[in-house]
């Protein structure tokens, strides 16, 4: 196929991108919110993303499904951002014309909830964010269509493109191995997803409509993306405290209880796990990290010592569970107490006593679960 007669043809399907360009407006303005509520554009807080949605497993799997798809209008910096929308830029137009606006915007939603479904049993305590699933999922597609639509294009557009995207992949995939705090559960599960929906959508360039949605070939591509989803979901490991929370028997003001302590653990964990992130990296100092922790993470379990120490049930299985709950948040507070000492004072044995304190509510959870 000679160049310009590509380009009509491509052309022809959409004058413009408007899907791209929608998405990153979209993407754009709530980064522009996330910002202003963090006060912070190179480094979006823990807590604002996840008030506004980040992608969390023990927060999920309690009933919190939208962040799912929340998450992928979410980003944790400008440059984070910045990477993921110029991405999508260079290859939406084009996957968007090939496939046409509506599979484009359904490959593009489809990718991006596996990619985070796949995010949660990569790596279920992660706090996670981006839309880099779903643009995996359209760099998928479009190697998918240049494998299964190769006439219909130039061999010197089919080689450019192949040669790029598979660059593309090939680095972020590295990079998310080699660098800490980069999501590859997600890059790879929306990168599968793409393919799977690339090679069920892909229609010539010169037929007269862009496939049917409803069609056998796109049903079984979804088909095999749900499923592959679904699998996944089931397999999220419920070893995480948060999740393992959600099976605890409830009723009235203990089940209202019991929820709340499971999302605010959620929430806990991940600001405890961004301060020893922080700290690591040398974003912060020890005795921040320390003050800290001691600040906004050992009384907000205090409060769920309070909250459960507060019900009055009668005695029974869920009497018993209530005092299990108030032990085991009693050991996650002291457990941070010592953490924080230990990271202030550089003390071995107050890091041991943490980490006693850490498996000891473990195992009390593990005794919950058994009965």
């Amino acid at each position: 196929m000679e160049h310009d007669r590509f380009l009509d043809l491509l052309f022809a399907r959409s004058r413009r991108a408007n899907v791209t360009m929608v998405l990153i407006a979209l993407n754009a303005l709530v980064f522009v919110v996330s910002a202003g509520m963090s006060g912070n554009l190179m480094q979006i807080s823990s807590p604002v993303l996840l008030t506004l949605g980040a992608n969390h497993a023990p927060l999920v799997m309690q009933g919190e499904v939208w962040r799912l798809l929340a998450a992928m209008f979410l980003h944790g910096g400008l440059l984070h951002i910045g990477f993921n929308m110029f991405a999508l830029y260079q290859a939406g137009q084009i996957v968007e014309r090939l496939f046409g606006a509506r599979a484009f915007l359904l490959l593009y939603l489809a990718a991006g909830l596996a990619g985070n479904v796949a995010s949660m049993w990569w790596n279920p305590q992660a706090v996670s964010v981006g839309a880099s699933g779903a643009v995996f999922g359209v760099y998928g597609a479009l190697l998918a269509y240049v494998r299964a639509q190769p006439g219909s294009m130039p061999i010197s557009v089919f080689n450019q493109i192949r040669s790029s995207t598979l660059a593309f992949i090939g680095y972020s995939l590295f990079a998310g191995f080699a660098l800490p705090g980069i999501d590859n559960g997600a890059h790879v599960g929306g990168l599968v997803a793409g393919l799977a929906l690339g090679y069920g959508l892909a229609q010539p360039l010169d037929s007269a409509r862009s496939l049917h949605l409803g069609s056998p070939r796109a049903l079984i591509a979804l088909l095999l993306v749900a499923v592959a989803s679904g699998w996944m979901w089931h397999r999220v490991p419920l070893g995480q405290p948060g999740a393992r929370l959600v099976r605890a028997p409830s009723d009235g003001g203990f089940g209202r209880a019991v929820e709340q302590m499971t999302g605010e653990e959620g929430k806990l964990v991940a600001r405890t796990d961004g301060l020893l992130d922080n700290l690591r990296r040398r974003k912060i100092d020890a005795a921040q990290a320390a003050d800290d922790l001691r600040r906004e993470v050992v009384p907000r379990w205090q409060v769920q010592v309070d909250a459960m120490s507060q019900l009055h049930l009668p005695d029974g299985l869920m009497e018993q569970r209530r005092q299990q709950l108030v032990r085991y948040a009693e050991l996650r507070r002291d457990a941070m107490i010592a953490l924080a000492d230990a990271i202030q004072k550089n003390d071995k044995s107050r890091m041991e006593a943490a980490n006693a304190f850490q498996q000891e509510a473990d195992r009390l959870i593990d005794e919950m679960r058994a009965d």
